[in-house]
């Protein structure tokens, strides 16, 4: 795998928070961000699988109204076998 060289312009405020951070985690700012932008590239990942296996779920039928008197007789419709 090539590397590929990036400059970054980020506010003072930002860069310092990076390099807190990265000083709490003993390690470079640069492998630092570096290892924040691939977790965030692998919970992407995970999040675009999870919502494809969403889609891929069936529809669910029309959904069913329940009976106008569900309320009064809920008990009834509970025992009833099918």
């Amino acid at each position: 795998m090539n590397d590929i060289t990036l400059q970054l312009n980020l506010p003072t405020k930002t860069f310092q928070a990076l390099q807190a951070k990265a000083s709490e985690r003993r390690m470079a700012v640069e492998k630092f961000i570096l290892e924040i932008a691939l977790e965030y590239l692998d919970r992407e990942a995970k999040l675009a699988t999870g919502r494809a296996m969403l889609r891929a779920l069936p529809r669910p039928a029309k959904p069913r109204a329940a009976p106008s008197d569900l309320a009064a007789k809920h008990d009834d419709y509970l025992m009833k076998t099918p």
